[in-house]
């Protein structure tokens, strides 16, 4: 099973390191053994509201299971709540996984967002299996 991800950043939150910060979302999904599909590019100002609806759309469409970032600053707290609806969101500086926590009744609670450390593939199957795990889609 390979994870698939969508890489993210807003060049006006990066400013002149976006490159670093690009280089950065490849290792990050190498560390994680996961495959970029491709890296969004965004300056808030064109997407403004809009940006976390193309975000979403483009998540369903590469069918990512992560959307890595370089770091946390480049969502805000409404667009973290609605991503992970349908993704893991991974920072790569602190090599953090953000996703919907689970409930007492073992169902996505996408008002709490869970925070875990960002692993291998392998320790994810092995997490996900130990514990009765089921893909959010």
């Amino acid at each position: 099973m390979i994870r698939h991800a969508i890489g993210f950043l807003r060049r006006d939150v990066s400013g002149a390191s976006w490159l670093n910060d690009e280089a950065a979302i490849h290792a990050t999904s190498q560390e994680c053994d996961t495959r970029v599909s491709l890296v969004v590019l965004a300056d808030s100002a064109r997407w403004g509201d809009h940006l976390v609806n193309h975000l979403l759309t483009l998540t369903y469409g590469e069918d990512a299971d992560d959307l890595i970032v370089p770091t946390i600053d480049h969502l805000d707290t409404s667009e973290l709540r609605a991503l992970v609806k349908v993704a893991d969101v991974i920072c790569a500086d602190t090599r953090k996984r953000y996703t919907a926590a689970l409930n007492e009744d073992d169902e996505y609670d996408v008002e709490r967002v869970e925070i875990r450390d960002a692993v291998s593939l392998r320790e994810v199957a092995q997490h996900e299996t130990s514990r009765g795990w089921i893909h959010k889609r």
